[in-house]
């Protein structure tokens, strides 16, 4: 059992440090760290573990966590945060560690990682030395035992950033907050270096000619111009979910920080109805989008058609008359996306909707002129009817709402494979909406349905969200998911799985994006999830030969 502890003895001493090379020089003058890392107290941590075996049903392994973890924590005071702080010293553009580990008892420290490595104990400094050879230092200050492979580094302690760490640990089990401003230049610009080199290859290799410059850029000014980059993971009992956090805050009066506020939702969205009770997805996204950020989608958008174009002609059997139709109306469809990114503001919602006779997805859009796509909606219409003829049922001007009018595509299905009938039926419906400023799309056996009902959801709930609301909020629901496909596979197994995920009563995965001061990405996994997938271990588990069986 200890022979399985022995690879996280150390983790709080060297966790990061076989993972950077460590210049040899160092300052004096101890600079401010560039990257600070929490860990959250040991005696919260094993609560989490625990919390989290429970939820996946696992609870009784937790004697043998206890058991594993209890010896090689003697000495540690579980009740206060440890941490790592990464310095650039001395101009190097490498890092130096010094980490903290809170203690009430060094001895007993010393005489768990005497277990695996030498120990030489000076007066004022000891020395642990791993069997590679390698020496990390280690000092005693007030509580905090500090750690260093380089033993300069703690010629004078740096202080523990109290506030820092209270910030992470309130919220995160581990995280890092990144300084963007004490990492040297030369550092940054190696990074850029090699993330553009990965991503070029990895188009190479994939086939893709797309340009990269938009992203390098926004990234290049990510790692120029941010004050501070947050990551951080956490995992909640009284809220019942675990979290994961990317966060960032352009420096004072830089673009980045200018472009974060421009960008922030100015008003609540018009598509809050698409979120929905009981779908399996829904989307709900707004805010506002620069000029120069405008454009640069634009030439994204410009390289589209193309591409889908030349892909279009070698795999469609396709007159060139249809062909040119098709690129035309394709083109009208971009420019009406252009005129509405130029206006500078982003409104849309959508869902999917998976029910025991029905499965539909919607979406609706602020648009600038949607009269023009409704031009090329008629036309791509038209070329289908005429190229499927039996199959494809055209019906313009099928009905309205509000002042929406719809038009209606219904395809055949008869002699589709039996799982997409089992799912949708013999016949699939697109609608397309058009209104003044808006337009809606859906698919699926009674899209239009689903289309009025966030529409009407939208108007009531009109002028009543809060501009700060979420930027972009996306959640996708397991439930409805799985019960869908027990009844395309006829997987009765899986029923139990999904009672499980009922019985629990969260049993979504949730992803966030939030514009206040700064952005913050979140995603966040609900505890459901976790009884989720510790059903679906045993259950597997329980399927495999010579399970259960003690004559194997």
């Amino acid at each position: 059992m200890k022979s399985l502890c022995k690879p996280f003895v150390l983790s709080l001493l060297i966790g990061a440090m076989t993972l950077l090379p460590m210049s040899k020089a160092f300052c004096q003058s101890t600079p401010e760290p560039a990257v600070v890392v929490s860990i959250k107290q040991i005696d919260e941590q094993i609560s989490d573990v625990k919390y989290l075996m429970e939820a996946s049903g696992f609870g009784q392994m937790m004697f043998f966590v206890d058991a594993m973890i209890k010896p090689y924590t003697s000495g540690i005071d579980g009740k206060k945060d440890a941490g790592l702080m990464l310095y650039f010293a001395n101009g190097s553009p490498l890092p130096e560690m010094v980490g903290f580990l809170p203690v009430t008892n060094m001895d007993a420290v010393l005489d768990t990682v005497s277990q695996m490595a030498e120990i030489d104990e000076g007066d004022d400094m000891t020395t642990i030395i791993m069997d590679s050879g390698q020496e990390m230092s280690v000092k005693m200050d007030g509580d905090y035992a500090f750690f260093s492979m380089n033993a300069g580094m703690l010629e004078s302690t740096p202080s523990v950033p109290k506030d820092v760490i209270q910030e992470l640990s309130g919220k995160y089990n581990i995280a890092a907050k990144i300084f963007a401003e004490n990492i040297p230049a030369e550092m940054k610009d190696q990074a850029m270096g090699l993330i553009r080199q990965s991503a070029e290859m990895t188009q190479s290799q994939l086939g893709d000619d797309t340009s990269l410059d938009l992203q390098m850029e926004q990234l290049d000014m990510l790692m120029t111009q941010a004050d501070s980059i947050t990551i951080g993971l956490g995992i909640d009992e009284d809220n019942k979910n675990m979290i994961m956090d990317f966060g960032f805050k352009g420096s004072p009066n830089s673009d980045l920080a200018a472009k974060l506020a421009d960008s922030a939702p100015k008003k609540p969205s018009n598509f809050t109805g698409f979120v929905m009770d009981g779908a399996a997805m829904t989307l709900n996204q707004s805010g506002s989008i620069s000029g120069e950020d405008a454009a640069n989608y634009t030439t994204v958008l410009n390289d589209l058609v193309p591409t889908m174009m030349e892909e279009l002609g070698y795999e469609a059997d396709l007159s060139d008359e249809k062909l040119d139709a098709i690129e035309k109306a394709m083109n009208t469809i971009v420019e009406v996306a252009e005129e509405t990114l130029q206006n500078g503001v982003v409104d849309m919602g959508a869902v999917i909707m998976l029910e025991e006779e029905d499965a539909n997805f919607a979406m609706g859009m602020q648009l600038t002129n949607p009269k023009k796509l409704e031009s090329a909606v008629k036309e791509l219409a038209k070329m289908l009817e005429e190229m499927a003829p039996g199959e494809i049922d055209v019906n313009l001007n099928s009905g309205s709402h509000k002042d929406v009018t719809f038009h209606t595509i219904n395809g055949d299905l008869s002699t589709a494979p039996d799982e997409m009938q089992e799912a949708v039926g013999s016949s699939l419906a697109m609608v397309v909406g058009i209104g003044m400023d808006t337009a809606y799309i859906g698919l699926g056996t009674n899209p239009e349905s689903i289309i009025k009902k966030a529409m009407d959801a939208s108007a009531k709930n009109d002028g009543k969200g809060k501009p700060q609301s979420p930027a972009m909020a996306m959640s996708f629901n397991l439930v409805p998911m799985l019960e869908m496909a027990a009844r395309v596979n006829d997987e009765p197994m899986m029923n139990e799985l999904i009672d499980t995920l009922k019985e629990s009563g969260s049993s979504a995965i949730n992803m966030n994006y939030v514009i206040d001061d700064g952005v913050n990405f979140r995603v966040e996994i609900q505890e459901g999830i976790f009884s989720f997938l510790g059903a679906a271990g045993q259950q597997m588990q329980g399927m495999q030969p010579g399970f259960g069986n003690e004559d194997f």
